[in-house]
């Protein structure tokens, strides 16, 4: 059996001509996870570029949920 998947937003996303944006929440994984490498590394962490359609997100759970974080 392989690891957990975590799909994550990347944090830090522009939109267009705006932004740069930030997501707080995460970031708080993100934070989590460098304080915890033995954790980290127990898990199979996808990025997932904030714009939709999220074709990462789409393959693993469907078009309907593709709300993150």
């Amino acid at each position: 059996m392989g690891k957990p998947i975590l799909l994550m937003l990347n944090s830090w996303f522009d939109d267009g001509d705006i932004g740069p944006f930030y997501c707080p929440d995460c970031g708080i994984i993100e934070g989590f996870l460098a304080y915890n490498p033995d954790i980290r590394e127990q898990l199979e962490i996808i990025s997932i570029e904030f714009k939709r359609p999220r074709p990462k997100i789409i393959e693993y759970l469907g078009e309907e949920n593709q709300g993150s974080p």
